[in-house]
Order: C-alpha cells, then structure tokens, then sequence
C-alpha cells in the first residue's frame, strides 16, 4: 500500500502545481480530500454529522504537506 500511497501523493502535488486560478484550488483541495479519504479508514467513533477517520503517520504527515503546498499555491496565485 506505502507505494500506491506515495505514487497517489506524487500525483497530488502535479494537481497542486497545475492549479492557475482559485477553482483550480478548490478542486485540489476536494483531490487532497479524497486522497486522505481513499488511504485512511472510518472510526466507529460517533462524531455526530463528522465523519471520523484513523489514519497512520505517513499519511496525515503526507496529508499535511499537501495542504501546506496547496496554502503556498494560493498565495502565490494571489500575488
């Protein structure tokens, strides 16, 4: 799974650099979602209207960078 893992996050950072308006950046960010989404598993926890996912260090580690290069993306398309 860690190479599909990998191979699925390198696609997600060409989605983030091919962004060129703020569309772009939201799609990106529904991408980076599902992403997270396809890797991690639902909680049996009860969170209400949430829906609650476990999910292992490299993941939200990788979760997080994309976000981060998606935050950069938008200031950058910003300027």
């Amino acid at each position: 799974m860690e190479y599909h893992l990998r191979a699925a996050y390198r696609k997600a950072v060409k989605v983030i650099e091919s962004c060129k308006n703020q569309e772009h950046i939201e799609a990106a960010r529904r991408y980076i979602n599902n992403f997270f989404k396809l890797y991690s598993t639902e909680s049996r926890s009860d969170w209400g209207n949430f829906q609650v996912r476990v999910a292992d260090d490299l993941l939200v580690k990788k979760y997080n960078k994309l976000y981060e290069k998606l935050d950069d993306k938008q200031v950058f398309l910003s300027e």
